[in-house]
């Protein structure tokens, strides 16, 4: 893998939060990485302004975003993500989930979303709302 030299033009965007990669890839090279980022360029929305997520590619700089919808169609704010490795050896190769509120009817849901697609696997409504900053983890089963 080419070693990238970070610059201005290759790195994150400032309005972005609760980055992720593949933790097979921890302290390893890696070209991905999945945040929570804004859909508006304010970054004095700060936390609330959350409401999509966002695969980067630190190689390219070329970024595909997933934008949520809930139920309820009112303001969604993202959580904290987390990624679940694949059986596959490529760093894309897994499932990214976060949590999404509704910010007008306080009801949260679970995303679960393609690494490599950043397409919809599956969404679970949770019968309780999920508190903003609650982190999360991914631990594979037994």
């Amino acid at each position: 893998m080419k070693r990238t030299t970070y610059t201005p033009d290759n790195a994150l965007p400032p309005n972005c939060e609760w980055t992720v990669i593949n933790p097979r890839f921890t302290c390893q090279p890696h070209r991905f990485v999945w945040a929570a980022s804004m859909s508006s360029a304010d970054i004095t929305w700060s936390l609330l302004g959350f409401d999509r997520v966002a695969r980067y590619d630190i190689e390219t700089g070329d970024r595909v975003v997933f934008q949520p919808e809930l139920r309820g169609g009112g303001q969604n704010i993202v959580g904290d993500l987390s990624f679940a490795p694949g059986d596959g050896p490529e760093e894309e190769s897994g499932s990214v989930l976060f949590t999404v509120t509704d910010k007008t009817l306080l009801c949260t849901e679970l995303f679960v979303l393609d690494a490599k697609t950043m397409q919809l696997q599956c969404k679970v409504r949770i019968p309780v709302r999920v508190p903003l900053g609650f982190h999360t983890n991914f631990k594979p089963g037994g």
